[in-house]
């Protein structure tokens, strides 16, 4: 099949990979989208493949309507396992096109961290370690709202999910082989979770760069003020930067009169209209007036327990040696924060549960109360 005719932009070709996809028992999923300009993602292409064949749909093109009367059935269909790479990008783009997220899903980056010490690798270097076939690089600036599409563009879209069945298969068979099939579907789910979660306008400011360098009051006028910046990008779809850059927040809140003249002396300010900056000058004006609260202003930052800097250090060392021993990524294992909730007897850590707790927090626990230790032999580090 020629790549131009895999190109679907009717809704009669829509029932067409309709019915293909009906058939088969697992779906490759990727999406081509820009947000250079936009807050959204803009939606530009869903691509969707099988075993055997690939389909770019033009969603610049079909109606809402066409895509959920068409495929909402069969994408949704829970007995069919939905294939993406690195996908999260991906699923905020399809709850914007459907309204929802189709399960299961299969991350085959995530897959891959349970399988090596890599914990994000790329689709290209993904296809030539199972598949031994090496991609063509694309720009990452290429703009897929122009049309038509040119052959390289199209071609580069179907290869996102022309090898995505095949890589499933063998990493499916080698997970089962290894017992850790059942380690990763929470891993799925979690992801799942995540991309529905929409974070609340308040918690943006935590994002800001620097932002923990502020003073107590400072931090509670950066806070207000990327609040109203991140409603005001949601407002007008455009992104953030575009509205108010991190420096002009972070200047704003080292002012200790914030006026509408002070915030006009600020660089990168001159877009605003003079109601903006009086509404933001406001703003700031209030939030300095209002008390710091630790527990809730505060950038989430865990903190080491006093005095374990050391021990986090030696557990840290022996997450990697591990992570080399059983070819797992070393964040998947456990995080620093999974350390110091380890160390401090929290339930909150990952690393007193299931296979983790077997293969890694069991013998962190034996190191912790001295009936174990790591030592060095002929260069590498064991432990006894």
């Amino acid at each position: 099949m020629r790549e131009q005719t895999r190109v679907i932009d009717t809704p009669q070709k829509l029932d067409e990979v309709a019915q293909c996809l009906t058939a088969a028992p697992v779906i490759a999923i990727d999406t081509e989208f820009i947000r250079e300009r936009t807050y959204y993602p803009l939606p530009c292409l869903l691509q969707v493949g099988t075993h055997s064949n690939q389909f770019a749909l033009d969603v610049r093109t079909l109606s809402a309507d066409a895509l959920k009367s068409s495929i909402n059935d069969v994408l949704f269909d829970s007995a069919k396992t939905k294939i993406l790479h690195a996908g999260f990008q991906d699923l905020e783009v399809l709850e914007l096109l459907f309204g929802d997220l189709p399960t299961p899903i299969f991350d085959t980056q995530i897959a891959e961290a349970f399988l090596s010490t890599q914990i994000q690798i790329g689709y290209g270097a993904l296809v030539e370690k199972y598949l031994h076939i090496t991609l063509p690089k694309a720009s990452s600036l290429t703009d897929w709202t122009r049309r038509p599409l040119d052959l390289s563009q199209i071609r580069y879209a179907l290869d996102d999910v022309k090898y995505l069945p095949k890589i499933y298969d063998a990493m499916k068979q080698k997970l089962l082989n290894l017992g850790r099939y059942s380690w990763v579907l929470p891993e799925f789910q979690d992801e799942i979770v995540r991309a529905k979660e929409h974070e609340d306008s308040a918690s943006a400011y935590r994002h800001i760069k620097r932002i923990s360098s502020l003073r107590p009051k400072e931090l509670v006028v950066a806070k207000e003020v990327a609040t109203w910046r991140e409603e005001r990008a949601q407002s007008l779809n455009k992104p953030r930067r575009s509205v108010l850059a991190d420096e002009v927040v972070l200047s704003i809140a080292h002012l200790r009169r914030p006026t509408p003249d002070k915030i006009r002396k600020i660089r990168s300010t001159s877009h605003l209209n003079e109601r903006d900056v009086e509404e933001i000058a406001r703003i700031a004006e209030t939030a300095r007036k209002n008390p710091f609260h630790p527990e809730e202003d505060a950038p989430q930052q865990q903190k080491d327990p006093r005095g374990t800097q050391a021990v986090v250090d030696l557990l840290f060392s022996y997450v990697r040696v591990l992570s080399e021993k059983e070819q797992i990524a070393p964040a998947v294992l456990a995080s620093k924060d999974d350390i110091i909730n380890f160390i401090r007897e929290d339930e909150d850590s990952r690393l007193f549960t299931g296979w983790r707790w077997e293969i890694a927090g069991r013998p962190m626990k034996n190191i912790l109360t001295g009936r174990a230790g790591l030592y060095v032999h002929d260069g590498e580090v064991r432990l006894k």
